[in-house]
């Protein structure tokens, strides 16, 4: 049978086995559905770093796109056909 886990059972609790507090114990003694989170989890974290990678502002706006821009701003140039 499984033990469940007790605030005292953490680290700095009083708890008497500071063993039960590695990750994996933790996950089993939070049942099945940890281990959904956790993937879901790991998932994400995946995600948003390959997102913040690909999406680096350096590979989607050019250099200098923004002074361009108010460059022809300033000298009446801005138009439609430019923007496309």
């Amino acid at each position: 049978m499984r033990r469940s886990l007790s605030p005292a059972d953490l680290p700095g609790r009083g708890g008497a086995n500071p063993e039960v507090t590695l990750l994996l114990e933790l996950m089993q003694a939070g049942g099945w559905l940890m281990w959904p989170i956790a993937a879901c989890s790991v998932i994400a974290t995946a995600i948003v770093i390959e997102r913040a990678w690909t999406l680096r502002r350096a590979r989607i706006m050019p250099a200098n796109l923004v002074a361009r821009i108010w460059q022809l701003y300033r000298q009446g140039k801005l138009t439609d056909e430019r923007i496309d």
